[in-house]
């Protein structure tokens, strides 16, 4: 099937379901970022349904040799995601990852990920981000989401990279949130 249209029918039914996937403008938006910078390694985390994995595949099967790993907390909308990358013929890219991503970033391979997506627990993102700096390549591009609505939940996230001065760039990809970019 056509990941274009497969994509459309799994935002009408996340939305009729109220999965937390990111937004069509938000999709645009990182699966532009991947294109300019044709990662090999993608981590993502969040995985939900695998919305968001489809769009990164979509983009990515341009590539010669890519491939994402994403982790899900979830049983169940694990379970949804590996059957949407079987249903788009893309599940030999993917490797889904069910677990506390706390707990299993730590075992992932250092110095192999070239592309981070965070969209997680908001309260974790500053571990999320210490956890994952040996796994990175340079350069990487970390993209975290949801970073205005939800700031009140990441206050030490903001306050780590202040101290630090860890440089970022927000975008407001949609009327009431923003993402940002953070480059290594």
């Amino acid at each position: 099937m056509d990941i274009t249209q497969y994509l459309r029918e799994l935002k009408k039914n996340s939305l009729e379901r109220n999965i937390p996937n990111i937004t069509e403008n938000n999709a645009r938006f990182i699966t532009d970022r991947i294109q300019k910078q044709s990662p090999s390694h993608i981590l993502e985390i969040g995985t939900a349904n695998g919305y968001s994995t489809l769009c990164f595949a979509q983009i990515l099967r341009q590539i010669w040799k890519w491939d994402i790993t994403t982790i899900e907390h979830t049983p169940d909308m694990q379970n949804e995601a590996c059957e949407h990358f079987h249903a788009c013929w893309v599940e030999s890219f993917i490797t889904p990852l069910l677990w506390d991503a706390l707990t299993l970033i730590p075992t992932l391979p250092d110095t192999y990920f070239d592309f981070v997506f965070i969209d997680a627990m908001k309260k974790s993102y500053l571990d999320y981000y210490l956890l994952i700096q040996p796994k990175l390549v340079s350069p990487a591009m970390i993209i975290v989401d949801d970073v205005k609505k939800f700031r009140y939940k990441m206050e030490n996230f903001y306050n780590y990279l202040s101290e630090k001065k860890i440089e970022y760039t927000l975008y407001e990809v949609d009327d009431d949130d923003a993402t940002m970019i953070i480059l290594l």
